[in-house]
């Protein structure tokens, strides 16, 4: 009988590709639908009474759509000597050399502060959330999926250059 886990970690030289849970992206592409839905049939019913007011609907889509695809777009990923963040507001490369640790703790900045995400602190003083990793931390698999990706990103920060 054998005690290895089934999971085989990557090694630290892989690249990785982190993103959010297949869950949470489904849950976007529903809301998202949901919502520019009830805005488009708000924007024709009130332009077909003649309300102009309906128009306001246009830029709310507008923001719903940079978002609900930003928040789609969440990721971390690995290539070589560069980490790329890709947050719902920024995205931020960093240098392996300039990893100075990963953590984890609130998120920081963004429209995901619940929770916990793995944070990424760099040599010039600035602390990068993945919020990719945002985890309530309600549930044993949140927590465990957290530290595995912390993990993740320490092995690769770590990784002979």
């Amino acid at each position: 009988m054998s005690t290895t886990s089934k999971r085989q970690s990557p090694a630290p030289t892989d690249d990785l590709d982190v993103r959010a849970p297949r869950w949470a992206r489904i849950y976007t592409v529903v809301f998202a639908t949901a919502w520019l839905s009830l805005l488009g049939s708000l924007a024709v019913r009130g332009l077909r009474d003649g309300d102009a007011g309906a128009l306001v609907t246009v830029p709310m889509a507008a923001v719903g759509i940079v978002l609900f695809s930003r928040l789609l777009l969440l990721r971390a990923r690995t290539h070589g000597e560069e980490l790329v963040v890709r947050n719902a507001l920024r995205t931020r490369r960093i240098r392996r050399a300039d990893v100075e640790d990963v953590r984890t703790g609130a998120p920081r900045g963004g429209p995901l502060t619940v929770g916990e995400a793995v944070l990424v602190l760099v040599r010039d003083g600035s602390m990068v959330s993945v919020e990719a990793t945002t985890r309530t931390g309600w549930t044993a698999p949140g927590r465990r999926e957290l530290a595995e990706n912390r993990e993740r990103l320490l092995a690769w920060a770590r990784s002979p250059r």
